[in-house]
């Protein structure tokens, strides 16, 4: 029994094609857009980042708070502009949900490594 289960997943996954391989998201963006914006988000440094449900939002460090705007840019992937200071321009960061409790940000699309900390819910 254990052989003829092990054939047929060895068939299944050969019928797989190519075009089929690409990649997937680790959660669909409307599931996405709700684990980001269900609670703040805090960044090692200890910046706090609020992303609502309107796609707008803050981020706060000590005491400087200055908004920010978040869209979805793919898949389970936002981007957001947002001042690190109040008179400073306006950076472009990315962040990659992966679940509830787990997400990553970078000032870069192909290298979205540092670590968030869900905060709990206000």
């Amino acid at each position: 029994m254990k052989h003829a289960v092990l054939v047929m997943l060895c068939i299944a996954f050969s019928a797989v094609t190519a075009a089929d391989k690409k990649p997937q998201p680790l959660v669909n963006p409307d599931v996405a857009k709700k684990m980001l914006t269900s609670h703040p988000w805090k960044t090692s440094f200890g910046t706090e980042l609020v992303f609502e449900a309107n796609g707008k939002g803050y981020r706060r460090y000590i005491n400087d708070k200055t908004s920010l705007q978040w869209r979805l840019l793919k898949d389970n992937i936002f981007e957001f502009d947002a001042r690190e200071l109040e008179k400073e321009p306006m950076k472009r960061w990315f962040v990659r949900i992966v679940s509830d409790t787990e997400a990553y940000y970078s000032t870069h699309l192909n290298e979205i490594t540092w670590r968030l900390t869900a905060l709990p819910k206000p």
